[in-house]
């Protein structure tokens, strides 16, 4: 199934987060910070859409849609909500 965003709405895939501390502890999953960096995916035809398919980024709050799709979880947000691009 295809899924495309409509307005200023950006589908995004959560970043696989580290089983692991800087210490080396591994960490069950109910126990790691869930953290709300992702990867663009596809965008939406809005104006204010300021990414492009393949950016990593951060976003704020708890202003997500999590949907499932083909057996994956994905996130839907609004562009207002990315709050910075991840250079690497």
């Amino acid at each position: 199934m295809n899924v495309k965003p409509l307005g200023d709405r950006v589908l995004l895939k959560s970043l696989k987060q580290e089983l692991k501390t800087e210490l080396g502890l591994y960490l069950p999953e109910d126990a790691r910070e869930k953290k709300k960096q992702a990867e663009v995916i596809t965008i939406g035809d809005g104006p204010n859409v300021k990414v492009q398919p393949g950016d990593k980024v951060i976003y704020s709050g708890y202003v997500e849609e999590i949907i499932k799709v083909d057996g994956q979880e994905l996130i839907i947000v609004d562009a207002k909500n990315i709050i910075a691009k991840i250079i690497e």
